[in-house]
């Protein structure tokens, strides 16, 4: 429910997605780039991602936010 204000999506849709997520092996697709969108991607994440997720993706597993690094 931590996404609820943030996504306003119904809570199955997100469990849905996170359920579909699990099931890609790790690494699938990951590729190495030639690094020119890492800014984008910095930038991004610390818009819409660091305040719930952290600085280095570690989450809060007691308000429910998952890690995505590590």
């Amino acid at each position: 429910q931590a996404l609820a204000g943030w996504w306003g999506g119904r809570p199955q849709d997100l469990a849905d997605v996170a359920s579909f997520v699990s099931t890609i092996p790790r690494g699938y697709g990951a590729g190495h780039g030639d690094g020119s969108s890492l800014g984008v991607g910095a930038a991004t994440y610390f818009e819409r991602c660091e305040r719930c997720h952290g600085p280095l993706g570690e989450g809060d597993a007691e308000r429910g936010i998952p890690r995505l690094a590590g």
